[in-house]
């Protein structure tokens, strides 16, 4: 049997080395409109950046090569870290430096920040999804902090307000910059957090020491997380950071890793 190759036609080519901003009509005329203009200029250049093929190879390498939970180091003792491919981080860099995970939080943001950041997230959207998680739990969870972090933890604003991505497993506030994740959900309650059965017990140093377990404790190399546990006076939102200020891990403990799998498009050209 001889096989003889066909040209296809009717499929359209790769869409490589586009500015993903400058050829997005509707997303122009929207950052114009709602006060956020000021920005077009650094969205034309994010948008030229993400749209090269180097750019879309780095999202599909992050999703082909899945994050790995590592339990133990050499030696027997706990770990409980998370390694990522090389294409993650150069990922995460490039949210950081956009600032899309603070960029309203800043005291000089202007008028409209929201909408610039907005339109940058719409641009990284495009080249890779499961980083997304991370920088919108941290732009989430930023507010709130700045208001109230514990005095113990004061030296780690100046990192959430930074613009640098720092991997390293060191404490918040020797860091560059920082992540927040949240542990919301359990198994038998799911959205209905009211149900939640992890409990937390004030101490006699003003802390509390929480048990329980979460179904979804979304970015576990996190610096720090939002967790739900039953206090006295009810549901209650905990700072867990995932080091402490001495530098000992906290008694965090990862069973496994849950992976939501997502199919990348290849875009293509219209």
């Amino acid at each position: 049997m001889h096989w003889q190759t066909h040209t296809v036609f009717n499929q359209p080519t790769p869409l490589n080395n586009s500015n993903l901003f400058l050829s997005d009509t509707a997303l122009c005329e929207a950052v114009a409109r709602h006060d956020a203009g000021w920005d077009t200029e650094l969205l034309a250049s994010i948008g030229q950046q993400l749209g090269t093929a180097e750019s879309l190879e780095l999202g599909r390498l992050a999703n082909v090569h899945p994050p790995e939970l590592i339990r133990y180091d050499p030696q027997g003792q706990r770990l409980d870290d998370v390694r990522f491919h090389p294409a993650w981080h150069l990922l995460m860099q490039g949210l950081c430096a956009n600032r899309v995970h603070n960029l309203p939080w800043e005291e000089t943001a202007r008028n409209g920040a929201f909408v610039a950041r907005a339109a940058r997230f719409m641009l990284h959207a495009q080249v890779e999804a499961g980083t997304l998680c991370p920088i919108t739990m941290t732009f989430a969870a930023t507010p709130l902090l700045l208001k109230a972090l514990p005095p113990l933890f004061s030296d780690w604003r100046t990192a959430l307000l930074s613009d640098r991505y720092d991997s390293h497993q060191l404490t918040g506030g020797q860091k560059r910059g920082l992540l927040i994740g949240m542990g919301m959900t359990e198994k038998q309650g799911g959205s209905d957090v009211l149900s939640n059965s992890t409990r937390a017990e004030r101490l006699a140093d003003g802390s509390y020491q929480l048990t329980g377990h979460k179904w979804f404790y979304s970015v576990p190399q996190s610096d720090a997380h939002l967790v739900l546990a039953q206090a006295g006076g009810g549901l209650t939102c905990f700072f867990v950071p995932r080091l402490l200020p001495d530098g000992t891990r906290n008694a965090i403990r990862l069973e496994r890793l849950k992976i939501n799998w997502v199919i990348v498009p290849t875009p293509v050209a219209k």
